[in-house]
């Protein structure tokens, strides 16, 4: 009876930890107009070792505007504007355009700090761990049953967004590192034009 006592306990202050972080962190996004960082995304797929990885930017500014920028291995953008998602392949002139509705799981959690989305709206806070310089905040989504969980990495000093990981119900995961993460505190423009004879599909 005393070890469940204790479990108890310790699950409720650690809940409550998490909780607290939780409402730290949206108050934060209450307060910016945006964020840019270098991000370096790595997708492991199940089964195999070794990350497709990929290089490239983010620009996120309120009220619903992303774009993200991939340099490396081969160019791509993803630019949201609204309730539209645009995916452009810059070497095969080629881009979907579809709701956001069918976005990616990048672009929800990206429009959850620029909508000011409640995060308990959105997610279950499962657990929060603590190092020295960061919390890992473990979440898990309402309403998308193909993702088990999601883990932000904070940064302590500033409560900048240092990672992201998610693992869906095959065992995927997806990892986004975040460099020269900037909470932006002045609205910045973005603006993103197709290049002539590109060929568009809608979804």
């Amino acid at each position: 009876m005393k070890k469940i006592a204790l479990f108890l306990i310790l699950f409720i202050v650690n809940f409550s930890f998490a909780k607290d972080i939780v409402e730290e962190l949206q108050k934060k996004f209450s307060e910016i107009k945006g964020f840019q960082a270098d991000i370096t995304q790595k997708t492991y797929q199940s089964g195999f070792s070794s990350p497709d990885i990929f290089y490239g930017k983010v620009l996120a500014v309120k009220p619903d505007k992303i774009k993200i920028e991939y340099i490396k291995p081969y160019k791509q953008i993803i630019y949201l504007n609204g309730t539209k998602v645009a995916l452009y392949s810059v070497e095969e002139n080629q881009a979907v355009i579809t709701s956001t509705d069918n976005s990616v799981l990048i672009t929800e959690v990206l429009e959850m700090i620029i909508k000011n989305k409640p995060i308990k709206s959105t997610f279950n806070a499962l657990e929060t761990k603590e190092t020295n310089d960061t919390y890992k905040i473990s979440l898990k989504p309402k309403n998308n049953t193909e993702v088990k969980k999601l883990e932000l990495t904070i940064d302590k000093s500033n409560l900048s967004l240092t990672k992201l990981s998610a693992q869906d119900t095959d065992n995927n995961i997806i990892e986004i590192e975040f460099e020269k993460f900037k909470y932006l505190s002045n609205p910045v423009n973005i603006n993103f034009n197709f290049p002539k004879n590109v060929k568009i599909l809608n979804n």
